[in-house]
């Protein structure tokens, strides 16, 4: 075969190669085969010392010994040593492989060549990819498997000091990371990382490439459109902990001032199979990311309307890409510190900054400039929306809460976030606009312009929706009469002093209930761009039967008779039946859902109740459904639930079975609240998980319940959490067990009470306390503690229009998340549900898991169990605290 044979019947492949330099020792065939590909004018341009990737194309025709040995000047026969500094030598070479290649036979033949740093397979971002994220330096390297996580944990200390190996477990602290190592096959990876949206600079799969270079090459891009990443790795399998010391030999070699690419080719021995955008990661050395980092930080500090007190050592830190990245001179471990104390300086020297808002007339204006008279107009009106400090300007804006700069930056990395601005008006109801939003990180953000089209005359009404990756975190309402002053008014805040927007695992999509002015009830959905808004009459009348089912399951004096099993069976099907209504209703309002996994509930302005919990989205079950039997044997479920019946028929509807509900595998984070003065501000969240305060420990409870549950059922309830825990016989017993001296913060606090409706009062032990006089010193005594709190019985869930009844006022007061239900429950199912979740909580076989993922775990357990009134547990609090 000739190389003009080959670009007819096919890509080059390793035999190729092989049949080329036959005869030829290994080393001057891996040469040749590097130097067959070159240009050699760009061969002569790298020899001179030009730094830069060299462009490799499938060979013309094979290179022979003699030419190889006139051509190399024994930098490619000699080995290119990581463990010297880069500032030491020659820029090592750096291929981009292009052409009809099979990479997985190419790409290890190139890199045997000894003076080689790297071979790439380059890649193009595609349009409307994810932004690319800077560089942190330690990397943050995220694993996703116990057993690579207890590997880095074995071999820290080991090639470079512990201080610079940064390792976070993505399933429980879901951050973005730097280099995101999943063990697995590319389309093993693609389907694992895809579910999470994880983001990542650079994504390593470890494991055998699992197919033909198609489809491989299709699951590598299909990881670095869903990660951000720049780069993707095949590197081969090999246990744990020689993984965990391939990294930490990478780690070194980025300390040494090599590019990425070489470090990682170095680290895993040559054996890597890596495609990225070359522009990227042609200056991914650690030289390169410290002074893109100081030249940001030098732009922040500029950007400062004040002046900082001490100077900080940014002189320094600007003058360290210039040190030698050798073991002697330390640069690796002086760049974080210097950061730090910058870091540091910066937040001493902020001002508060705001959500702002100006509103005038569409016409006139130029694009991008926050001009306006705060006035509404009938017709399109300009809403400018940007983030700054006050400005005392000749219309002063409407200015919503302070905006957390400490909690959206606290990634030092970030030098901006892009936030979407979404407005939906609701009087009346008319087309959503949205907008992205920069807000950089310190200063004065851009201004961007929403269309709000107005009636000639009346009230008017906007919600405006402030997201991060389809999460919420803030909303207000832009209100008044047309003619007249326009106001910013209901704003809600969903973080609390500890938010790290960068730090949270996005969500799919996110739902915000409201009223407006008139009464009218609407739910507005967002996700990945687009926003809809409607009506909620349709969604209401089936939620209102869902309920009232539910009701039953928790009327049931027995979960093991007879009569009520076979009730339980009919309660199913009804729920089943009723929420594929309302999976039907919601997909023809805000359109396809099925693929959603994580969703966001916002309940603002006394909004009525969504049940997504009960959402069934097969085809409803028969009347006479049987229960699946997978199900019932604890085994898998899925589609063969339905295929296997009838393998002509997947759409089998003789089958009910619960695993297809939303709450058995979504995960649902709920907030709720209710203004009392329109004109305030409410925070719903009060604190957050953050990648350094993550975890909600379970290490001493308390325990109260009312009269009416049965002592055996409380004493049970107090067996079962296996932690030091305390009962209680009233509120002044409550409050001083949380407060006491000398014992540990009570992070579980367990309430079984009766409720009173009228008057919205707790009973414990006939000691009644009424919701408005539930304060700080009875959730957290006081102490360093965010608890959880377990809050079933009796109507604890509230009324229909206010169905988060008492969780809310426990989140106010400092509880990190509060389990409850959408309805009523019986003494005797309350303390049926709090002893199946106490027992889960403290179950030391349970592996640690995000608390959107145990609330769903638990559903499962007491359905399965006969308690199908768990279908209406929910929690409410921020779904990524881990437990």
């Amino acid at each position: 075969m000739t190389p003009e044979d080959l670009a007819e019947d096919g890509p080059l492949t390793g035999a190729d190669l092989d049949r080329w330099t036959v005869g030829y020792d290994d080393v001057t065939a891996a040469v040749a085969n590097v130097i067959g590909g070159l240009d050699l004018a760009e061969l002569a341009a790298w020899r001179a010392g030009a730094a830069g990737f060299l462009t490799w194309r499938p060979p013309r025709e094979p290179r022979d010994a003699a030419a190889v040995a006139a051509l190399d000047d024994g930098r490619l026969a000699w080995p290119f040593d990581t463990e010297l500094s880069a500032r030491y030598q020659p820029p090592a070479a750096r291929l981009a492989v292009t052409g009809n290649v099979v990479p997985t036979e190419v790409l290890p033949r190139l890199q045997a060549c000894p003076g080689l740093g790297s071979a790439i397979l380059p890649v193009v971002r595609p349009p409307g990819a994810l932004r690319r994220r800077p560089w942190h330096w330690p990397l943050r390297i995220g694993v996703l498997d116990d057993a690579l996580r207890d590997a880095f944990a074995a071999v820290r200390g080991e090639e470079l000091p512990p201080e610079l190996v940064d390792v976070r477990d993505v399933r429980t602290d879901p951050g973005g990371v730097d280099l995101l190592m999943v063990r697995g096959t590319p389309e093993r990876v693609a389907a694992l990382v895809a579910g999470r949206r994880q983001v990542a600079n650079a994504v390593l799969c470890v494991g055998e490439p699992g197919g033909p270079w198609p489809a491989v090459d299709a699951h590598l891009a299909l990881l670095r459109a869903t990660t951000a990443a720049i780069a993707t790795a095949v590197v081969p399998p090999a246990a744990p902990e020689e993984v965990a010391r391939r990294v930490l030999r990478t780690l070194r070699a980025l300390a040494h001032a090599h590019p990425f690419d070489v470090a990682l080719t170095a680290g895993f021995d040559r054996r890597v199979l890596l495609a990225g955008e070359l522009a990227a990661l042609a200056d991914s050395d650690l030289p390169s990311l410290v002074r893109r980092r100081a030249r940001q930080l030098r732009l922040d500090l500029e950007g400062l309307p004040m002046a900082v007190g001490a100077e900080p050592p940014l002189d320094e830190l600007e003058a360290l890409p210039d040190g030698r990245f050798d073991a002697e001179s330390h640069e690796a471990s002086r760049a974080p510190e210097l950061d730090a104390e910058v870091e540091a300086a910066l937040a001493q020297a902020a001002v508060p900054r705001f959500l702002q808002v100006l509103v005038g007339p569409a016409a006139g204006l130029d694009d991008g400039v926050a001009v306006g008279e705060n006035v509404l107009r009938p017709g399109p009106n300009a809403v400018d929306v940007f983030v700054g400090p006050e400005e005392h300007l000749a219309v002063e804006p409407l200015r919503g809460p302070q905006f957390p700069d400490a909690e959206v930056f606290r990634d030092p990395t970030l030098e901006r976030v892009r936030l979407t601005v979404v407005l939906v008006p609701l009087l009346p109801q008319g087309e959503p606009v949205r907008a992205e939003l920069d807000v950089p990180r310190t200063g004065r953000s851009p201004a961007v312009r929403l269309l709000w089209t107005l009636p000639g005359r009346g009230r008017v009404q906007a919600r405006l929706l402030v997201l991060h990756r389809n999460r919420l975190i803030q909303t207000a309402v832009l209100a008044g009469r047309v003619g007249g002053p326009a106001r910013l008014r209901e704003r809600l805040v969903l973080w609390g002093e500890l938010a790290r927007l960068d730090d949270r695992q996005p969500f799919d999509r996110t739902f915000v209930l409201n009223h407006d002015d008139a009464g009218t009830p609407a739910v507005v959905s967002h996700a990945d761009g687009e926003t809809t808004i409607e009506a909620m009459d349709e969604i209401e009348a089936v939620a209102d039967r869902i309920r009232d089912h539910l009701r039953r399951a928790t009327a049931l004096r027995s979960v093991t008779s007879e009569s009520a099993v076979a009730t339980a069976r009919e309660i199913l099907i009804d729920v089943a039946i009723e929420g594929n209504d309302l999976f039907v209703l919601l997909e023809r309002h805000l359109g396809r859902l099925g693929g959603a996994r994580r969703l966001q509930v916002v309940t603002a302005r006394s909004g009525r109740f969504l049940p997504l919990e009960m959402v069934y989205d097969r085809p409803a079950p028969e009347s006479g459904a049987r229960v699946c039997e997978n199900w019932l044997a604890g085994r898998e479920c899925g589609p063969h639930c339905f295929a296997d019946t009838d393998p002509a028929d997947p759409d089998d509807t003789s089958v009910v079975c619960p695993a297809v509900f939303w709450g058995m595998s979504r995960v649902i984070e709920r907030h709720h609240t209710s203004l009392t003065e329109p004109e305030g501000t409410a925070f719903l969240v009060t604190t957050h998980p953050t990648h350094a305060q993550r975890r909600l420990g379970v290490t001493r409870a308390v325990l109260a319940a009312s009269d009416k549950v049965d002592p055996a059922d409380v004493d049970a309830t107090k067996t079962m959490l296996r932690v030091p825990a305390e009962r209680v016989t009233s509120w002044r017993d409550w409050r001083d067990a949380l407060a006491r001296a000398g014992a540990s913060p009570a992070d579980l606090l367990v309430l079984m009470p009766h409720t009173d409706p009228a008057v919205a009062s707790l009973e414990i032990s006939a000691d009644t306390r009424r919701r408005g006089q539930i304060e700080k010193a009875h959730v957290t005594g006081g102490r360093e503690v965010h608890p959880l709190v377990v809050l079933f019985g009796c109507d604890t869930a509230g009324s229909d229009e206010d169905p988060a009844g008492y969780a809310t006022r426990f989140m106010a007061k400092g509880a990190a998340a509060v389990f409850s239900t959408l309805t009523m429950l019986l003494n005797t199912h309350a303390a049926a549900l709090s002893q199946q979740l106490a027992g889960l909580l403290v179950d030391p076989g349970r592996a640690e898991q995000p608390l959107g993922e145990l609330v769903a775990r638990f559903r499962r357990d007491a359905v399965r169990g006969g308690l199908v009134s768990a279908l209406s547990v929910t929690a409410y609090g921020d779904a990524d605290w881990t437990v």
